[in-house]
């Protein structure tokens, strides 16, 4: 799975270059008022994401605090670049780009994934489910749950594109 979101990663960087945008990454906290319209600032917020994603992680879920924006303004940035590069990237760079947005579900408070990849780690490693307290093992299986929900973030997506 990482080297598809590395290789979504690069498309999406690539498209940047095309883009001749010549704007450094330093701190893309977006302080561009109004920025939901300004698509190089909702590129850069993209690729600073499509970063973080590429960085292989263990567990089923992120820190939200890995994240340089909110998950949404991320959400708002696919919303406003999607539409626009959809006709320049091939249908698997989109399948891509599509996987990587379903990945934003992934990042929850710093507490919950800790908790969250602590049950999964010990589940591996033969720990009974029913042995662990109710609380975090209930926040486990909701994490599963969405994980597992790929139909719907497909979906989602899809209506970003433009193409139900």
């Amino acid at each position: 799975m990482t080297y598809i979101l590395i290789g979504a990663a690069i498309m999406f960087l690539i498209f940047l270059l095309k883009d001749k945008t010549n704007n450094k990454k330093s701190n893309t906290t977006v302080e561009i008022k109004n920025y939901s319209n300004n698509l190089k600032a909702n590129q850069l917020i993209i690729s600073d994401y499509i970063d973080v994603v590429s960085i292989e992680d263990e567990g089923i879920a992120r820190k939200v605090s890995l994240l340089k924006n909110s998950k949404d303004d991320i959400k708002k940035a696919f919303a406003m670049v999607l539409p626009k590069i959809k006709k320049n990237l091939p249908k698997s760079e989109l399948d891509k780009l599509s996987l990587v947005y379903s990945s934003l579900d992934h990042f929850v408070p710093d507490d919950e994934a800790d908790i969250i990849n602590d049950v999964l780690n010990q589940i591996q490693n033969g720990k009974n489910i029913e042995d662990l307290e109710t609380e975090k093992v209930d926040l486990y299986k909701k994490m599963s749950r969405e994980y597992s929900n790929i139909l719907k973030k497909q979906m989602e997506f899809n209506q970003l594109l433009g193409t139900n």
